[in-house]
């Protein structure tokens, strides 16, 4: 067995029994005693079951978010770094106000007017858990989001 990517090699000697291969592993000037034993069923790792995936929220749910956790990214990206729903809790990297208008109500960047010039340039990193039960579908994500948008960062939209 070889593996290139580290400089690594084993090459051993099945042992009568077949219940073990013994060597030496290589991996630079320094060889170190390896030892593979067969797994039996008293030793064998059992693979856990994965869970269930979660259902959909409810289609007619108006979901707000019950918990939100805002924090100013200074890490120098540009452009959301990660918008993302992982089981019930929404993540977004590095993603400025203007980011979140934009994704909120499916606008382009250039249509949000009389904004201040920070609302492009600061970046921010949010958790935040739905005050709904289940995966929230792409537009109630929206509708969280501008709620939290109102909430936080004082936003109002007028349409014209």
């Amino acid at each position: 067995m070889a593996l290139n990517l580290i400089g690594g090699s084993f090459e051993g000697s099945l042992s009568g029994d077949g219940k073990t291969i013994d060597d030496d592993w290589t991996q630079g000037p320094s060889p170190l005693p390896l030892v593979l034993t067969r797994a039996t069923p008293e030793t064998e790792w059992a693979i856990p079951t994965p869970p269930p995936p979660m259902s959909p929220m409810a289609a007619d749910a108006n979901p707000s978010f019950e918990m939100a956790t805002i924090k100013p990214n200074d890490s120098g990206a540009s452009g959301i770094q990660a918008l993302i729903m992982r089981g019930r809790t929404f993540i977004t990297r590095a993603s400025s106000l203007e980011d979140l208008i934009s994704f909120a109500y499916s606008i382009q960047a250039k249509q949000i007017v009389n904004g201040s010039g920070w609302m492009e340039t600061e970046r921010y990193d949010i958790e935040a858990i739905p005050d709904a039960q289940g995966v929230p579908n792409t537009e109630q994500i929206r509708i969280m989001i501008r709620k939290l948008l109102g909430d936080r960062f004082s936003t109002t939209v007028v349409t014209v």
